[in-house]
C-alpha cells in the first residue's frame, strides 16, 4: 500500500507498506530503516519501540472497503 498525506502547503508525509498475515514492514522518509508492525491482534499491528513514541495500526476490511487508522 502506498499512502501521500497532503495539505494545503503541499506533500507532508510518504510511506510505502508491504502486508503480509503476521507484519507489516513500512518505510517512509522520516526514518532511515524500514518499520516492523508485528500482529497484535484483531486487525492491529504494533510497531517498534524505540523513538518519541510508541505507535500502532489498525486496518480493517469488509470486502468493499479498506480502513487504515
Amino acid at each position: 500500500m502506498d499512502y501521500e498525506a497532503v495539505s494545503a502547503d503541499g506533500l507532508q508525509h510518504v510511506e510505502h507498506t508491504v502486508v503480509t498475515a503476521e507484519a507489516l514492514y513500512v518505510a517512509h522518509g522520516e526514518k532511515p530503516a524500514v518499520d516492523v508492525f508485528v500482529k497484535a491482534g484483531g486487525g492491529a499491528f504494533d510497531g517498534p519501540t524505540d523513538g518519541p513514541y510508541a505507535q500502532r495500526l489498525v486496518i480493517g476490511w469488509d470486502s468493499t472497503t479498506l480502513t487504515w487508522s
